[in-house]
């Protein structure tokens, strides 16, 4: 279930900040976390390629989260993975880059999230 374009449904990220796990070997994943900028009071996102982090990529794994669908946002007690990662980040973009405002344009929208390539 996505919540609707009001960010307070997402959990602030504070100290700890956010994960985004990722498929390193996904050229449109590395293109993206490449451009991504998100809003400072989510505090640091992390990104972690899956494939250089054994221990993330285990996590998720027994979180039943298989990451060949899609990206994992973990932010708190909560992990978004696949369309609503990429709405949640969306929501959370910036706006300070071409490509932060064109993503939040895009994909603030949860159905049209779902339309994404590496997105099952």
């Amino acid at each position: 279930m996505f919540p609707d374009q009001d960010t307070s449904e997402i959990p602030p990220g504070g100290n700890a900040g956010a994960w985004l796990i990722y498929d390193g070997q996904c050229p449109f994943c590395r293109f993206y976390v490449k451009y991504l900028k998100v809003r400072e009071n989510l505090g640091v996102l992390h990104l972690v390629d899956a494939r250089e982090n054994v221990a993330m990529a285990d996590e998720m794994r027994a979180a039943h989260i298989d990451l060949n669908k899609g990206m994992a946002l973990k932010i708190g007690d909560r992990t978004y993975v696949g369309a609503e990662c990429i709405h949640i980040l969306a929501l959370l973009s910036s706006r300070s880059t071409v490509f932060s405002r064109v993503n939040a344009l895009i994909f603030r929208s949860a159905s049209l999230s779902l339309y994404l390539p590496c997105v099952q």
